[in-house]
């Protein structure tokens, strides 16, 4: 029998622990690698379904990891429980005459040659693919949910949170102004959420008007895109009107 070098490797460790036992810690150091990079593809994974807002869904990954990392620590703990009896079956003659013997050079054409190599390609691969699938959802996602797409010139939607003070005053104004709008809430509707991201929002209110973004509470601006779709605005009374724009726009924690 002509041995590759991974098959003397694989004999010199089971020559080493003919006199000392394996332990635990040992046989699971040698399996680290692949387990940190299945735990790359699995938070990858995760990642992906929670942008997706499926309810749960995002925890299937998860389990997956855990489970596959309970069955692997297992089997390696059966491993060295069964060693005795193993050591007992083990032919050690043959282990060292197979061991004096010059390995072969692995060549692609041998299947054994990088099973190690092999997992690492295909770990690289399927991260790349859940990577690429994560940006392409976003993109996706954003698209379908941008509220500046196919809207009407005359129609106005504010994003905005029950939290915050500006969105209130933009409220009233509006009501006040009698300018039907539709408002999304960005922390709890999955339209707000994503249209908050499609516009690449950095604080709210945002009011959008056909497809006229206006961030924060602009009042000139604003009115100015009201008067442009049709409406007639009412005047703005509070002194919070000459704030300044960063000032007025709150921002997202």
């Amino acid at each position: 029998m002509q041995l590759t070098k991974l098959d003397a490797a694989i004999l010199k460790r089971l020559q080493t622990y003919h006199s000392t036992p394996p332990r635990l810690r040992e046989r699971l150091l040698l399996v680290l690698s692949w387990m940190l990079l299945f735990l790359l593809i699995c938070a990858a994974l995760a990642v992906l379904l929670a942008r997706l807002e499926i309810p749960g869904l995002s925890f299937v990954p998860i389990g997956i990891y855990l489970g596959a990392i309970g069955r692997e620590i297992g089997g390696q703990r059966l491993f060295v429980k069964r060693w005795p009896l193993n050591r007992e079956i083990t032919d050690w003659a043959r282990v060292e005459q197979l061991l004096h013997q010059e390995p072969i050079p692995i060549t692609p054409a041998q299947p054994s040659q990088s099973r190690k190599k092999w997992a690492i390609v295909v770990g690289l691969s399927a991260f790349a693919i859940i990577f690429g699938l994560f940006v392409v959802t976003d993109q996706t996602l954003a698209y379908v949910y941008n509220p500046t797409r196919k809207n009407p010139a005359d129609n106005v939607i504010v994003l905005s949170a029950s939290w915050c003070p500006y969105c209130a005053k933009l409220r009233r104004h509006l009501i006040a102004s009698d300018i039907p709008y539709t408002e999304l809430d960005v922390d709890h509707t999955t339209e707000g959420n994503w249209g908050f991201y499609a516009v690449r929002g950095t604080g709210i209110p945002i009011t959008i008007i056909g497809s006229e973004v206006i961030r924060g509470t602009k009042w000139e601006k604003i009115d100015a895109a009201l008067k442009k779709a049709g409406y007639k605005p009412a005047p703005v009374a509070s002194p919070l009107e000459s704030a300044r724009p960063d000032a007025e726009s709150s921002r997202l924690h």
